[in-house]
């Protein structure tokens, strides 16, 4: 079934040059899907776009920053526009910093946040477009966490992006279902990634973390499902992870 689904496909990665979007990218790609991979880091985009061409795949990189709404709207409208409609796209750019000053608070809401957002608003009419192509739906998956379901001491900013990011899917959900435009969250939990290498909680270091390539097989599994069927969330921890 992913095969049939993500064929052909025109997935948008946002966060692509590292981590959660790296790994989706990839897994996309091996089931025949054209990655256009979004961030600001050009050379790591460039990095990924030709590992996916070694594999067999196509990815190509735009660079653009998700904080800002000119350059994220350009290149996804770019997109939009050079192939007619995007069928998926994966909001995987995040941000978590231990920095308890003001500026560290108000990047992770620029990034968590208003960057999802960003990417959510111009891509919306071409996901619209899709669903009415020949797969008959389209796919919002927006990487959440579960930070935003139990707000912890340690990071109260990063768990308050993330719920924001919870009650805007769930909302927008209820207003483009009907049109077959499936919206989704996964919620990991401790995940080894280039973000939380700066950024454990406190006793995160005796954990086995999840690796990148297990939130992108719930992004796949979510995005692969029937037309009839939305996977609206995936709550996944690593298995000693008890909150």
């Amino acid at each position: 079934m992913a095969q049939d689904r993500l064929s052909e496909a025109l997935v948008v990665i946002s966060g692509a040059s590292s981590g959660i979007g790296a790994a989706t990218a990839l897994r996309f790609a091996a089931s025949g899907a054209r990655i256009a991979l979004l961030a600001r880091r050009t050379e790591k985009l460039t990095e990924l776009a030709g590992e996916i061409g070694d594999r067999g795949g196509t990815g190509f990189p735009v660079t653009a920053d998700v904080t800002d709404p000119e350059s994220i709207t350009s290149a996804i409208e770019r997109i939009g526009a050079e192939h007619g409609r995007i069928d998926v796209l994966v909001t995987a750019a995040g941000f978590v910093s231990p920095g308890q000053d003001l500026r560290a608070w108000q990047d992770m809401v620029s990034v968590n946040v208003t960057g999802t957002l960003n990417c959510v608003h111009p891509a919306l009419p071409y996901l619209q477009a899709a669903a009415e192509g020949p797969h008959g739906v389209a796919d919002l998956v927006l990487i959440s966490s579960v930070a935003g379901r139990a707000a912890r001491p340690h990071n109260p900013v990063y768990s308050a992006t993330k719920f924001a990011v919870n009650a805007f899917a769930e909302g927008l959900r209820q207003q483009v279902t009907e049109n077959y435009v499936r919206v989704g969250i996964v919620e990991p939990g401790l995940v080894a990634t280039e973000m939380t290498a700066h950024s454990w909680p406190p006793g995160a270091e005796e954990h086995e973390w999840l690796r990148a390539e297990d939130i992108a097989d719930a992004v796949e599994y979510m995005v692969t499902r029937g037309r009839h069927a939305a996977v609206n969330e995936i709550m996944i921890r690593p298995t000693e992870q008890a909150r």
